[in-house]
């Protein structure tokens, strides 16, 4: 669990999706990193959309992204008081 001067420190305001998001998503590796992620994800989990999907899809997206030295938190850890699914 993020400490709350951790969320505060990497955070930044999504307007689109009216949700803290974690800054490493606005650089280029991570950018590059998801082209390689994204279809793994794709074909773990399907495209289409099911209650609770989005908790697995990001521990997933998580530790993929870790393996490539990505360090990336969750909507779910940067809004702690949003409820998903």
């Amino acid at each position: 669990m993020l400490s709350q001067e951790e969320i505060r420190r990497r955070r930044i305001w999504n307007q689109e999706a009216e949700l803290w998001v974690d800054e490493v998503e606005y650089t280029s590796e991570y950018e590059e990193a998801m082209e390689t992620v994204q279809p793994v994800l794709d074909a773990e989990f399907g495209t289409e959309l099911y209650l609770g999907k989005c908790h697995m899809v990001w521990t997933r997206k998580k530790e993929l992204l870790a393996e490539m030295g990505i360090n990336w938190d969750s909507p779910a850890e940067f809004n702690p008081d949003t409820i998903f699914d």
